[in-house]
């Protein structure tokens, strides 16, 4: 009986995660000029004619889109390191590598590699307890 229980338990741990997993992705295709029409487009259910019609409007405002998203990248870059021209006169070396660390992921593009949701900040964790250990 608790076996089935465990069994119950971790399918539905690891399917909710891959799950969200989709969600976080499904997300992040957005932000992207292709994965905005797609999505967009297929939303909407539109036929065949609708599509000739529509794509070329909608590859329009994704590019604009794109644009918005790059520009807001770089605008909170510079928020950022603002912020960290103003607190690192107040920090110890330590804390300002700390803070280097933390900010890594706020700063233009992600790390190659990146894979957004959880298993990202699993590698995180595991990377500092490693440090750690050493």
């Amino acid at each position: 009986m608790v076996g089935l229980i465990l069994i119950g338990f971790f399918t539905g741990f690891f399917t909710h995660r891959q799950m969200t997993i989709n969600r976080i992705e499904k997300i992040a295709d957005m932000t992207r000029g292709p994965g905005f029409n797609r999505q967009l487009l297929d939303k909407l259910e539109v036929t065949s004619d609708q599509r000739v019609l529509l794509e070329p409007i909608v590859q329009d405002y994704g590019k604009r889109l794109g644009a918005l998203h790059r520009e807001s990248r770089q605008h909170r870059k510079e928020v950022i390191d603002s912020l960290h021209a103003a607190l690192k006169p107040h920090l110890t070396p330590e804390q300002t590598k700390r803070l280097n660390s933390f900010s890594k992921r706020f700063r233009g593009k992600p790390p190659k590699g990146w894979k957004a949701g959880p298993r990202y900040d699993q590698t995180l964790k595991r990377q500092r307890r490693e440090k750690k250990d050493t």
